[in-house]
């Protein structure tokens, strides 16, 4: 069985309270979502403030830059994203859509990388780096969600003879995208890229006809880059 530090535990939950919507909160609002007493609450934002990762500002708590060290080991130049970030500037210039490769997280998912094109500025949503959202609610999620071990249901075995998965309208109205998945050397979903559009401008048909092959053949890219990269990374 493995053993947990509590205290670590409940550090991460207070600083998993704070998202793009809430950049700040009080104490209050962090042990009831942290599901913590307030007394240990507050030790719990003294210790991380002293140690520089969040700050008070008029009796509400917010993280501060410092929180970025912590993903800067999985951004750095073998990540995922740092091999990601090329492919998908390519493919935006290609499409002239807004392209974004996201991995899985329980039930959300998180974008790892994105690019954005011109056309951009008129969707609904345009996910950013580090963003998380519901992974059943975006194309991103459901391709990956499809390939899990345990989903056996009519629409993921669909989404998997296809390849692929479109959705309308299921984050965001007007938004539509398509989404692929990126396998690993053992076929397995290791992350998802996908292309939004705004829905008036571009139909379900032609985002299909258009993008289908771009994208997969940008996730195929990814996917040998990652490969290679994993066999030829030193191992001492």
């Amino acid at each position: 069985m493995a053993t947990t530090v509590q205290s670590v535990e409940r550090a991460f939950a207070v600083l998993e309270t704070f998202d793009e919507d809430h950049p700040s909160r009080s104490a209050a609002e962090i042990a009831e979502l942290a599901g913590l007493a307030r007394p240990t609450t507050y030790r719990l934002l003294q210790t991380l403030q002293q140690l520089g990762y969040v700050r008070s500002n008029h009796g509400r708590y917010e993280v501060t830059p410092r929180v970025l060290r912590l993903g800067a080991g999985y951004l750095g130049r073998r990540s995922m994203a740092a091999h990601a970030q090329p492919i998908l500037d390519k493919l935006s210039e290609q499409v002239g859509e807004h392209v974004a490769i996201g991995v899985l997280d329980g039930n959300d998912v998180i974008t790892v990388a994105a690019a954005n094109s011109p056309h951009s500025r008129f969707l609904a949503v345009a996910v950013q780096v580090g963003q998380r959202l519901p992974a059943a609610s975006t194309s991103l999620g459901r391709v990956l969600l499809a390939h899990l071990p345990q989903a056996d249901d009519a629409e993921a075995r669909a989404v998997r003879d296809d390849g692929y998965v479109v959705t309308d309208g299921l984050l965001e109205s007007g938004l539509r995208a398509i989404g692929v998945p990126v396998f690993d050397r053992n076929r397995h979903a290791i992350a998802s890229m996908s292309i939004a559009v705004n829905a008036v401008r571009v139909s379900h048909d032609e985002l299909v006809d258009r993008c289908l092959d771009p994208l997969r053949l940008a996730a195929g890219t990814l996917a040998d880059q990652l490969t290679s990269d994993l066999v030829h990374t030193p191992t001492t």
